[in-house]
């Protein structure tokens, strides 16, 4: 911290090199041990000067970027709320399953005039949020919440640790740019290549790949079902609408069918009933990219071919969707319009 860096808007401080340690069997301890301490968060602390506080609509970026250009990360930091605790900033632990799901993110980004700091837990921005605007099957009292939308309960978001290598550090504050580069270095205790790593996140990126797409759909098919429910409580009991809920009902259950196979719909995500219904396609690549993505090794042959049995069976719930969209809600629509009713909406919302 020099007299010209206090004196400029803002400043970058050059990381340190970070390394990224995978998970090892803890040692045994009691809880009342009086010598055990304390880690800083997983990954790399980014730390940063603002000499002004930033103003009520304001934002500046925190971005990471691969050796190639790629960004990663982004963070978008807020100015902190007056006499409130700032937290440590987005990332949290390196753990997480499915490839690291979501819940990840830790708290906002809120920055003050003078020294900050955030942290980058190594991993990638999490991929498709599932957004269930329906109640379970079986369970009309589980509503979605305020947002309009609940989260599935077995499908989370995967975000990829990254592989070792020199990253760029990007604050963006106004029209000021300031990099620095960032060591990612490997784990020095683990057994696997750097070569490994890199076949291990071609494969858990083509994963990553198919959730988001399932998450896609899944999302417009709830965006549907929301609406058609909706629909069916404005229809009157006359003929005319006796027909449109007759019609409307079909629709339903052919998407409840389709996304009932990537989907568990019957789960409340209360108590233990994942149990008490088997887990269907996103669970299972969820599954599948967390056992592994749990160390620094290739993906085993078991593992390849199951990774391509869910591919297809991705690619066969993809057609299926398709073809009601063609085959159900196109006729469906013009129904709709036969009768002066507004369409049902397929784009995402």
């Amino acid at each position: 911290m020099t007299p010209e860096i206090s004196a400029s808007n803002a400043h970058l401080f050059a990381p340190r090199d970070v390394y990224r340690f995978r998970p090892i069997a803890e040692p045994a301890a009691v809880s009342y041990d009086p010598t055990a301490g304390h880690n800083p968060p997983y990954g790399a602390p980014i730390n940063f000067y603002l000499k002004s506080k930033l103003a009520e609509k304001e934002r500046m970026h925190v971005t990471i970027g691969d050796a190639n250009g790629k960004t990663v990360r982004e963070f978008e930091c807020r100015a902190a709320t007056e006499g409130a605790r700032r937290p440590p900033g987005p990332g949290g632990p390196g753990g997480g399953g499915g490839g690291g799901e979501g819940g990840e993110d830790g708290p906002p980004c809120e920055v003050k005039p003078g020294m900050n700091r955030v942290w980058w837990n190594l991993r990638s921005e999490p991929g498709t949020e599932f957004r269930l605007r329906t109640s379970p099957l079986y369970a009309p009292d589980v509503k979605p919440g305020p947002e309009g939308w609940r989260q599935a309960p077995d499908a989370g978001r995967i975000s990829l640790l990254e592989p070792p290598g020199t990253y760029t550090v990007t604050l963006t504050v106004g029209e000021e740019k300031f990099t620095q580069k960032l060591n990612v270095l490997k784990d020095p205790h683990s057994g696997g290549t750097e070569s490994d790593i890199q076949t291990q996140m071609q494969f858990l990126a083509g994963l990553r790949d198919e959730m988001n797409s399932i998450g896609a759909s899944v999302n417009q098919i709830e965006t549907i079902r929301a609406q058609l429910a909706a629909l069916q409580k404005e229809l009157g009991n006359d003929d005319a609408g006796k027909a449109i809920r007759k019609a409307a009902d079909d629709l339903a259950d052919k998407l409840v069918a389709v996304e009932g196979k990537v989907l568990q719909l019957k789960l409340t995500g209360r108590g233990q009933d994942s149990t008490r219904w088997p887990p269907m396609l996103a669970s299972k690549i969820g599954y599948l990219a967390n056992e592994t993505s749990s160390s620094d090794f290739a993906p085993t042959t078991q593992q390849l071919a199951v990774g391509k049995e869910l591919k297809d069976q991705g690619d066969q719930f993809q057609q299926e969707y398709q073809q009601i969209l063609a085959k159900d809600v196109t006729p469906f629509n013009a129904m709709l319009r036969e009768k002066n009713i507004p369409n049902i909406i397929v784009t995402m919302p």
